[in-house]
């Protein structure tokens, strides 16, 4: 910016004060238009007095400077024009109280500084304390008080009361400590108060699409669907009028952000699901709509928004069932229905792990050069098409990943969000693999993604690894190993409001009341946990669902049976709604629990059936396992002496992967089983083959705090050492039982 040293000697004073005689003339905002006539009268070249003195050159920087400033004041709105007169009437009424240390907006003039921002700062590094403030919310979002959020932003305001930038720092403060209102509140008065400009025009086109898409993205995380798609649409319809191909990108990630975490029964908030050849389900009309916003990507040729949409489809296909790309086409011809091995969730989040890593492999060095213009072809060549999604989508190693006129700290912010992003991709396949049943792999996943990306990871995504953590150690080591992972999150995160955080600790919670048979604690927990999700957000419905489920159990641990049995039949017609297909397998699991818990084993082993062929289509092996112990239980209650084999070809499974509760009911449904086929004399020649899986079982059972099911496994243990006359260690068993039955009282 020009400054009074470039000005000949008297022509600055003139010139100041006829600027200082304008500004304090100002009483409407149609006197705007006079103090810029000034203005311009300054560049004329002839007239006379101090004026002629300045006579700038038009390509000089001090005529560029107010010819700019002229222009964008007339291209200037109404509302702009009385914001600006607000503004200066605001700027005018400081510097006429504070003196000679007045709020200025020159280079090198001194701010009064707040009580956290140290002696006096000038319009840079407030600015740039912004910049650099706004990056850090997503990743600090918990690590502290939120009144230090707030502190932060009265302490800039007070510095620089007409810095815009100070209500998109309170949004975003208030937006991750979840206070939807206050976020988008602020987020409405920084576009009430920011001109928008954009970086080719100098004007404000890009201000409506950037507000737009802040407000959409936002409501994208709050869950709100209807507000999504409204205020989406609306951006799309602006950025088609200006030509906005940026702005159009960046609401196509929005969009397959919220198809991917959208309910399915928000389907129709998104599109047409009634039009000719539209799926007969609202799940499969979110994947068609996700598919197509990732096919238009690649035809754009943008690796960003490919990476996003594979990620988009993996988080996707996580909780429900994927059809191949051409199913519907294949049963319209009457053609067989292709394999969906290709299309598991472990498939998926493997290709969106990828596609992040191509794209941080080229993002990263392109971060840290300056841009360049892409080479050229030889005189004569022909322009290779890309193939979609090929190696033609990124760009070669010598050809930027971002737009040329990206400066460095935007260089640099994208290529943190494309880090972000993989570490995302690392929890997805974390969950990919504990679905398909590799604990250990997924538990590895989650270290990485802690270990690795501690600097760009966001909050809510490390909260989700110690989630993952957590219930792995649950599952492995039992709770004590559970609660050092929480106390590691809470260390961390002591202000932390994250979902997974909470609804992991209180799904441990309830997993203790239901293995002491305390079905009142269970029910309040059970409660709490379906508060955790709000009625207005239609992307917690896989929240709800789990608490439900657990619902379910403390009802059959109360002995509520017909309860249970109705709440898990409604809550299976949902899931099946949905295309939660895993959901709806764990309902019918829990169907086949009533039915045992009733003594009904034939009206159980149907559901238990029905479970695990669903889980072995789906290719859910954990779930199948877990289904075909209530298959060997079910058959071994009715008699039939060939339940057994099916259990045993899945014991490597259960033993080695499964969860203890599943690994503990594996065992004593294998003694059992055993012991109801095994002859006198086989017994007695070899009891150890039943009193291992029962000395097993009670021990994964006491593990557990299911004192009563630990019992029952060594009350089975003493009557098989009494039988081949074993009389020490029937007594040690004997023993045992004393003190889990003593433990299982006193917890009723």
């Amino acid at each position: 910016m020009p400054s009074q040293a470039d000005l000949p000697a008297g022509a600055g004073a003139w010139a100041g004060s006829v600027v200082t005689e304008q500004l304090r003339a100002l009483a409407c905002p149609d006197d705007l238009f006079t103090l810029f006539a000034e203005l311009g009268s300054l560049t004329e070249r002839g007239s006379g007095g101090a004026g002629a003195l300045i006579a700038p050159e038009p390509s000089s920087a001090l005529g560029m400077f107010l010819r700019h400033r002229m222009l964008a004041f007339h291209l200037l709105q109404y509302e702009r024009t009385c914001q600006l007169f607000t503004d200066l009437r605001a700027y005018c009424d400081a510097a006429q109280h504070a003196g000679p240390y007045a709020w200025g907006v020159a280079r090198g003039t001194p701010w009064r500084s707040g009580p956290e921002l140290g002696p006096e700062q000038d319009p840079a590094a407030l600015a740039m304390l912004l910049h650099r403030r706004l990056g850090a919310v997503p990743r600090e979002a918990g690590k502290g008080p939120p009144s230090a959020a707030g502190a932060l932003v009265a302490d800039i305001r007070a510095a620089a009361p007409l810095l815009s930038q100070v209500h998109l720092l309170e949004a975003r403060a208030a937006l991750y400590a979840g206070d939807a209102a206050t976020a988008v509140t602020a987020l409405h008065r920084h576009f009430d108060y920011t001109g928008g400009a954009s970086s080719k025009g100098g004007n404000d086109k890009g201000r409506l699409q950037t507000a737009l898409l802040s407000l959409g993205a936002w409501h994208v995380q709050l869950g709100h669907v209807q507000g999504a798609v409204l205020a989406l649409n609306e951006a799309v319809r602006v950025a088609q009028q200006h030509g906005d191909h940026t702005a159009l990108a960046h609401v196509l990630a929005a969009l397959m952000r919220l198809l991917a975490t959208a309910a399915p029964p928000a389907a129709p908030a998104l599109g047409d699901a009634r039009a000719p050849g539209a799926p007969p389900t609202h799940h499969l009309h979110l994947l068609r709509l996700i598919r197509r916003c990732l096919k238009r990507g690649e035809e754009l040729r943008l690796p960003h928004l490919v990476a996003y949409g594979r990620l988009a489809l993996a988080h996707f296909a996580l909780a429900h069932r994927l059809e191949p790309p051409d199913a519907h086409l294949r049963a319209e011809r009457g053609l067989p229905a292709p394999e969906t091995g290709a299309y598991l969730p472990l498939v998926e989040a493997g290709r969106a792990h990828r596609s992040v890593a191509r794209l941080q492999a080229a993002a990263m060095p392109a971060a840290a050069l300056l841009a360049a213009e892409p080479p050229t072809a030889p005189p004569g060549a022909q322009p290779q098409p890309a193939r979609p999604g090929g190696p033609g989508l990124f760009p070669p190693a010598t050809s930027p990943v971002f737009q040329n006129d990206m400066n460095a700290g935007s260089r640099e912010a994208a290529a943190e969000m494309v880090e972000g992003a993989m570490a995302s991709a690392h929890l997805l396949r974390g969950a990919a693999w504990r679905r398909s049943g590799a604990p250990s792999l997924a538990a590895a996943a989650a270290l990485a993604h802690l270990a690795v990306y501690e600097d760009v990871a966001s909050a809510e995504d490390r909260c989700l690894a110690y989630a993952q953590l957590a219930v792995t150690a649950v599952e492995r080591q039992g709770y004590a190993a559970a609660e050092r992972v929480l106390d590691a999150a809470d260390e961390e995160f002591p202000f932390a409001s994250s979902v997974p955080l909470r609804a992991t600790r209180l799904g441990i919670a309830h997993s203790r009341a239901v293995a002491r048979r305390d079905a009142h604690a269970a029910t309040r927990v059970g409660a709490v946990l379906c508060s955790l999700a709000p009625p207005d957000d239609a992307t917690s419905l896989p929240l709800r669902l789990e608490a439900e489920a657990r619902n379910v159990e403390a009802l059959i641990a109360a002995g509520r049976l017909e309860d249970a049995h109705t709440a898990a039949s409604a809550h299976f017609a949902l899931c099946l709604d949905a295309g939660m297909q895993d959901e709806a397998v764990r309902m019918l699991l829990l169907l086949a629990d009533v039915h045992a818990a009733a003594g009904l084993p034939a009206a159980a082993l149907p559901y238990a059936l029905t479970a695990r062929l669903h889980a072995q289509q789906s290719h859910a092996d954990l779930l199948a396992a877990d289904a075909s112990v209530r298959v060997a239980a079910a058959m071994g209650a009715l008699g039939d002496r060939t339940a057994m084999a099916s259990l045993r070809a899945e014991l490597p499974l259960l033993l080695g992967a499964a969860p203890a509760l599943a690994r503990a009911r594996a065992q004593l449904t294998l003694a059992e089983g055993l012991l109801a086929t095994a002859s006198a004399a086989q017994l007695a020649a070899d009891p150890d083959r039943v009193l291992q899986p029962l000395e097993a079982a009670a021990a994964l059972f006491e593990g557990l705090e299911d004192w009563r099911s630990a019992a029952a496994a060594l009350h089975l243990a003493a009557v098989v050492c009494q039988t081949v006359r074993r009389t020490a260690q029937r007594n040690a068993v004997a023993a045992g039982f004393c003190r889990m039955s003593a433990r299982a009282e006193a917890c009723c």
